[in-house]
């Protein structure tokens, strides 16, 4: 990780060499910045490394996984509520990182498929899940234990790529993928 001043390309920290919990340095890493901005949670391996926006420097690293063995946390989403949801292969979790003790890791869902998405709404009650097998999933967080609201899947060929809500929450975005050719679809939100 290095931060880099885009005003004249010069960087203002130096570089930061993640590694995962299963020793791998190159794995595909999920990115998901705090509500204030100042701290950066970044997945690599099983490992979630927390980057101090500030300094540049590493504070934390919370290992995502019981085994070595679990997939990489490649996909993250932060809530306003200081919760942070990590996916590994066809699972999820939610973390509180919202104070200095972290609340470990409750698994959420398990798919059939790798989950590729997630998104917390605006006020982190409410969180979209989107899968491999092109499932997008709305979720209940307010509560201890999580509740599917509602899901849909537009077309079992194509895998779910990407996800947002807009400022209003009354349209989702979704990117397919589908053997390399993307497509994106807008839907009235209206069963929020």
């Amino acid at each position: 990780v290095v931060f880099i001043d885009t005003e004249n390309g010069n960087s203002i920290s130096g570089d930061i060499q993640l590694v995962g919990g299963n020793g791998d340095s190159n794995s595909q890493m999920g990115l998901a910045f705090n509500a204030t901005d100042t701290l950066l949670y970044v997945g690599c391996g099983t490992n979630i490394h927390v980057i101090d926006v500030s300094n540049g420097l590493q504070s934390k690293v919370i290992n995502n996984s019981d085994d070595a063995s679990s997939y990489n946390a490649s996909v993250l989403a932060y809530s306003p509520e200081g919760k942070l949801a990590v996916s590994q292969g066809n699972d999820f979790r939610i973390w509180d990182v919202s104070g200095d003790d972290l609340t470990s890791g409750e698994l959420y869902a398990t798919y059939s498929t790798p989950v590729t998405a997630l998104l917390f709404n605006k006020t982190g009650k409410r969180l979209l899940s989107g899968s491999n097998d092109g499932i997008v999933t709305l979720w209940n967080t307010q509560y201890t234990t999580p509740t599917q609201i509602n899901s849909f899947n537009h077309s079992d060929t194509r895998s779910v790529t990407g996800i947002d809500i807009n400022t209003n929450e009354d349209m989702l975005a979704v990117r397919y993928n589908t053997n390399g050719s993307g497509e994106i679809i807008i839907y009235a939100f209206i069963d929020y």
